[in-house]
């Protein structure tokens, strides 16, 4: 009987241990500038004062043609398909989804039988390429494990891909909400894009009886002036900053802000980081 009760508490320890770290990789986005707004009145159920979301991109190989060529080929990559500037990361499990920077890679995708993803690595940060990925859907359980490749000189110009697709694009806005069985109104951080916005935790609630009220949400700065029983009047003080950013579903740490956008709906519990990322070829 206690070889039982024995075996039955180490079973109840190891469904207790948390899930592993596993590995991700996000596309880096950047916060397009904006500057403060003047006084408006906001509509309930409609994103205000939006700034667009950049996606880096801009890799040039320092090769000639024929290289080029024969690289592609190796890689099995698209010409048209850019390479997108990303973050190697590993994410801890729920409740947090802690997230440790692995490092900066090149990545380009396809979609064959499931999408193909294709990473390019400068571990070094000397301007040359010299380690590839390919994995299809997501990362491996076991991470990715880099082959060999090249040297490939390359340098980096700054793009943003996502005007390639103006209609989908992310942003990150404010959206407020009444609150139940109560006078006060929920301010709150939102990303938006086509017919998607999910709310980014956590929110401010504010007493209409008590305005102006200044409040602040995932570094920006608001000030809600007034409140005629329909709509608040709200100035924006400070607009988010413009710097690299991490869009995270607490829902799970995911990527996948894009898809959501062509698909539409409305998420909830959502986290705005912003890493010390460093792009290339920036003064470190």
């Amino acid at each position: 009987m206690s070889l039982w009760l024995g075996l039955l508490a180490a079973s109840a320890q190891a469904a207790a241990a948390p899930a592993p770290p596993r590995q991700a990789v996000f596309s880096v986005e950047v916060v397009a500038e904006g500057a403060p707004l003047p006084a408006q009145s906001v509509e309930r159920r409609t994103p205000f004062a939006v700034q667009h979301v950049l996606l880096e991109s801009g890799l040039v190989f320092d090769i000639d043609a024929t290289a080029l060529a024969a690289l592609r080929e190796r890689l099995n990559v698209d010409a048209r398909s850019p390479w997108v500037l990303s973050e190697w990361v590993e994410v801890g499990p729920e409740p947090g989804f802690a997230i440790r920077p692995l490092g900066l890679l090149f990545c380009s995708s396809r979609v064959r039988w499931g999408t193909f993803h294709t990473c390019l690595r400068d571990a070094d940060g000397d301007g040359r390429i010299e380690g590839s990925v390919i994995y299809r859907n997501a990362v491996p359980d076991g991470g990715l494990q880099f082959a060999p490749i090249g040297p490939i000189p390359y340098h980096y110009v700054q793009a943003d891909r996502a005007d390639t697709n103006r209609e989908f694009r992310l942003g990150l806005g404010f959206g407020w909400d009444t609150i139940r069985d109560s006078t006060r109104l929920r301010f709150f951080a939102q990303v938006a894009g086509g017919n998607f916005r999910a709310e980014v935790d956590p929110s401010v609630e504010v007493d209409p009886a008590s305005l102006p009220a200044t409040i602040e949400l995932s570094g920006a700065q608001l000030t809600v002036l007034s409140w005629d029983g329909r709509r608040p009047l709200v100035r924006v003080d400070r607009r988010f900053p413009a710097r690299v950013v991490r869009l995270i579903s607490l829902g799970g740490a995911s990527d996948s802000g894009v898809a959501l956008a062509i698909l539409g709906g409305t998420g909830h519990h959502w986290r705005i980081e912003y890493p010390e990322t460093v792009l290339p070829g920036a003064p470190r």
